[in-house]
C-alpha cells in the first residue's frame, strides 16, 4: 500500500510539474526583437498558441520565433 501512495505521488509531482513547465515556457522572454535581428520572408501560424509567428535570425543565424504584429511591420509589444 505505501508503494502505491509513492508512486502515485511521484506521477502528481511530475505532471504538476509539466504543466507548470509548460506555461512558465510560454510566458518567458520578450516578445521584441534585439539590435541586429532581421526578419526573414518567414511566417507561419503556431497551432499551440494560435498566433501569427515571424521567424527572426540574428547576426550568429540563430533563428528566433516572435508574434507578428497584425499589420506584419515587426513583433508585437
Amino acid at each position: 500500500m505505501f508503494f502505491a501512495l509513492v508512486g502515485a505521488l511521484v506521477i502528481a509531482v511530475v505532471l504538476c510539474g509539466s504543466a507548470v513547465s509548460l506555461f512558465w515556457r510560454r510566458g518567458r522572454g520578450s516578445p521584441n526583437t534585439e539590435s541586429g535581428w532581421t526578419a526573414t520572408d518567414e511566417v507561419f501560424d503556431d497551432p499551440v498558441t494560435d498566433r501569427t509567428m515571424r521567424v527572426w535570425e540574428d547576426q550568429t543565424g540563430q533563428r528566433h520565433h516572435l508574434p507578428e504584429i497584425r499589420d506584419g511591420a515587426g513583433p508585437i509589444t
